[in-house]
Formats: structure tokens, C-alpha cells, sequence
């Protein structure tokens, strides 16, 4: 078990570098905004984008009303609810702040990590996976997606955003074929010595086959090549894709709930 201090540095590590990752993700898509926040960040993708969030938030000292204005401003002032992922790292004066003005849970999330070091040995399974090359960008979207929606196609602005993500610097994709047919991906990026693994998908029919922990394992293996000492992810408690990171060594290091407040003008 790590020591409280070895935690607290190793949090604040993995929050600064999912931050940037996603700061510069945000950044690529057309009519998106960022904002500094409490030694945070705030990110707006457009209605209904996944990158509308905070990050990072009350990491560096105490929270005061002013940036939760601030933080508020930013979001209300473009119709959209206020989410603020609050890492249980945070200074406590953002959790007080948070509940005097009546924010809800709207879900939980783990945060996952280990040591890169020697990569796990090959995993066994009847796929090739390997890192997907830029022309088959959306193929890997269409897979992920039809892998998280159980085979149901995906829509075009779920694949533009994908395409936006994997285009944008220190992201690259990875695809698994089952005798030449598209049966899984997965995605990772890489800040300050940190690989952050997103997007593990794999479809309905193909499932149960080993595809995960391999694309997993070649990611470990790729982000020991490139550097990386830390590998994270984010995972929904309980699933099977938390299962199977930490089958493949991960740890759950803290979990955070998502805090939300709805914007007065939406209702």
C-alpha cells in the first residue's frame, strides 16, 4: 500500500497529465473553450459533447466562491449544466462549496493505474492488434462505438469526434482483426510520462476471446517504447473492463464522483 504522500503526489500527477490531455483534445474541435479554474480547467466541446468538464480542480490550495463563479459563468453562459469530475485529492474547501450550492452526483469513476516497467508477457487470443495506421482512423471509431452501443452504428458526430481526438497530437489508436475482420479498438495518450488508455471496445460477437487484455497489453508495451513510467485509466466501478485492467496489474487509486449543477436556463 502507498504511503499518504506517495498518493497524494501520485494523484496530482495523473490529474495534471489527464488534464493536458484532454485540454488539447478540447482545443482541436471547432467552437470549443477552455478556462482556467482553482489551478483547474474547464473544457466546452459544444451541446451534448463528452469533453464538457473540469479537471484538476482545487488540487493546488483552497477553492474559493469566485472561481466557482467563474466555473459557473462558463458553462451557464452557453446553456450547458456545469460537470466537474472531484478528485478526492482536492482541497476540501471545493466539496463544501460544491455542497452549499446544491451540486448532484451524477456518477462515480475510478481511477486505475500502474507502473509501466517490463510490459506484461503477450496475451493469448485469436487476434492481430496492432496500432492502427491514419487512414483506418474511422474504422477504429466505428468499431469503439459499435462496440460500446452492443452493434448499433454510430453517428456522425460521435465518429467526427473521434476523429478530432485521434488526429490531435500524443493520441494514437489501436485496432484488433479476427481473420481480417474488425472486431475490437482502443486508444491512448501520452503526457508528462504518462500513458492514459481510453476507448477499450470490442464487439458483441467477439467478446470472451481474450481482445481486451491484448489491446491492453500491446498499449503497455508501445508506452514503454515511447518513454512512459505511469499508465491510468478511467473505468466505471464494477464493470467488466475494470475487471479486466486489473487482471492486467492496474489498481484502483481513487474514486471520484462526478458533480453536477443543471443550467437555470435548460429547465
Amino acid at each position: 500500500m502507498l504511503a499518504y504522500g506517495l498518493v497524494r503526489d501520485l494523484a496530482r500527477r495523473l490529474a495534471y497529465a489527464e488534464l493536458t490531455n484532454v485540454a488539447a483534445i478540447a482545443a482541436a474541435v471547432p467552437g470549443s473553450a477552455t478556462v482556467e479554474v482553482a489551478g483547474g480547467r474547464a473544457m466546452y466541446g459544444g451541446p451534448g459533447s463528452h469533453l464538457n468538464n473540469s479537471l484538476a480542480l482545487g488540487m493546488d490550495g483552497p477553492v474559493g466562491t469566485e472561481d466557482l463563479d467563474k466555473l459557473e459563468e462558463f458553462f451557464f453562459s452557453r446553456g450547458c449544466a456545469v460537470s466537474l469530475a472531484l478528485s478526492p485529492r482536492a482541497d476540501p474547501t471545493l466539496r463544501e462549496l460544491l455542497g452549499a450550492r446544491g451540486y448532484r452526483i451524477a456518477q462515480f469513476e475510478n481511477t486505475l493505474w500502474r507502473p509501466i516497467g517490463s510490459p506484461p508477457a503477450a496475451v493469448r487470443c485469436p487476434a492481430e492488434v496492432r496500432m492502427a495506421v491514419k487512414a483506418e482512423a474511422s474504422l477504429v471509431a466505428r468499431v469503439i462505438f459499435r462496440g460500446f452501443a452492443d452493434g448499433k452504428e454510430p453517428a456522425e458526430d460521435e465518429l467526427a469526434g473521434f476523429l478530432t481526438m485521434s488526429s490531435t497530437p500524443c493520441q494514437w489508436s489501436w485496432l484488433a482483426c479476427v481473420d481480417g475482420q474488425a472486431a475490437g479498438g482502443a486508444a491512448m495518450g501520452m503526457r508528462q510520462g504518462v500513458a492514459m488508455f481510453y476507448g477499450d471496445s470490442v464487439l458483441p460477437e467477439f467478446r470472451g476471446r481474450g481482445i481486451q487484455p491484448a489491446l491492453i497489453a500491446s498499449r503497455l508495451a508501445d508506452a514503454a517504447q515511447r518513454g512512459a513510467d505511469l499508465a491510468m485509466v478511467c473505468t466505471l466501478p464494477g464493470t467488466a473492463s475494470e475487471s479486466c485492467y486489473r487482471r492486467m496489474g492496474f489498481d484502483v487509486l481513487y474514486t471520484r464522483p462526478t458533480m453536477v449543477r443543471d443550467c437555470p436556463s435548460a429547465g
